[in-house]
C-alpha cells in the first residue's frame, strides 16, 4: 500500500529467507530459488500456505499492477520477482512453480445427506453467517436417488464451531451420520502450465498414490491442484510431489 501511494514502480520486501522457493527447503532440500514468479501464482501460493508473503499484500501488488521483489535482509543475492504479468523472464521455464503445504486444515463428512440442493445451500449458508470458511468440497450420490455423501475441509480453529452448527437439530435432521477429522492438511501445487498442459494432474495422482498417500478431497482451479490428506503425511506429500514436477535444484 505504501509503495503504491508513493506511485513506486518495484516494491522490496526484505524478509528473513532469500526469496520463493518452489517449497519449503525445511522438508525438500533441494527446493530451488525461483528467480521469478506471477503475481497470480505468489496469491495462489500464499492462500495455500507458503508462508513468505502474505495474500493480501498479493493482492494489492496485482490490483496496482506493481512488481515486488523478495529478498534476504541477511544474504546477498537477487531473490525472487513477482510480476503482474503471467509471463517475463523465467516464467516460461517451469510449468509448475512450487509445492505448498497447510496443516490447519480439518475434515468433515456428512452421509446420507438429503439431495435436494436446497439443503446444501441451507448448510453453507448457516455456516457462511457464522463466519466458518468452506475450503474444499466434494459431493457424491450415497447409492440412492434422494441421497448424497458431502464431504468439506475448513480450518482447524472452526472445527469445533463447524461441528456445532451441523449438530443442531434444523440441520442434524437433513443427514444420518457424521464424521470428522481435526488433523488434517493440505498440499497443493501451483503453476501457469496447470491450464495448458495436459497430464498435469495425473503427475499429481499418480505421485501421492506412489507414496502410499490417501487423497480425501481434491480441488482445483486454474493454477492449482490440492488433496486433503492426513497430518502425519505432510513431508512424504511435498517432497514426492516436487519430485514428480521436476523441481528439484541440480547439484
Amino acid at each position: 500500500a505504501l509503495a503504491s501511494a508513493l506511485a513506486a514502480t518495484r516494491c522490496d520486501i526484505y524478509t528473513d529467507v532469500q526469496g520463493v522457493f518452489s517449497a519449503d527447503p525445511a522438508i525438500v532440500p533441494t527446493a530451488k530459488l525461483l528467480t521469478s514468479i506471477s503475481a497470480a501464482e505468489m496469491l495462489e501460493m500464499a492462500t495455500s500456505g507458503a508462508k513468505v508473503l502474505h495474500g493480501r499484500s498479493v493482492e494489492l501488488a496485482m490490483a496496482k499492477n506493481l512488481p515486488v521483489r523478495v529478498l534476504s535482509s541477511f544474504a546477498p543475492g537477487e531473490g525472487t520477482l513477482i510480476t503482474p504479468e503471467n509471463d517475463g523472464p523465467g516464467l516460461e521455464t517451469h510449468l509448475v512453480s512450487g509445492v505448498t503445504y497447510s496443516r490447519d486444515e480439518s475434515r468433515i463428512s456428512l452421509f446420507e445427506l438429503d439431495a435436494s440442493p436446497d439443503i446444501a445451500s441451507l448448510l453453507f449458508s448457516a455456516l457462511a453467517e457464522q463466519q466458518i470458511n468452506v475450503d474444499m468440497m466434494v459431493q457424491s450420490t450415497s447409492g440412492t436417488a434422494d441421497s448424497n455423501t458431502l464431504v468439506f475441509a475448513t480450518a482447524r480453529n472452526h472445527h469445533q464451531a463447524a461441528i456445532d452448527l451441523l449438530q443442531q437439530p434444523k440441520i442434524a435432521r437433513y443427514y444420518q451420520r457424521m464424521e470428522t477429522a481435526k488433523t488434517m492438511a493440505k498440499v497443493s501445487v501451483i503453476g501457469l502450465g496447470l491450464r495448458s498442459q495436459t497430464g498435469m494432474a495425473r503427475i499429481f495422482f499418480a505421485a501421492l498414490q506412489k507414496a502410499d498417500i490417501v487423497m480425501d478431497v481434491v480441488a482445483t482451479s486454474e493454477l492449482r491442484i490440492s488433496a486433503l490428506i492426513d497430518e502425519t503425511h505432510v513431508e512424504p506429500a511435498v517432497q514426492a510431489l516436487h519430485f514428480a514436477y521436476g523441481l528439484d535444484r541440480k547439484t
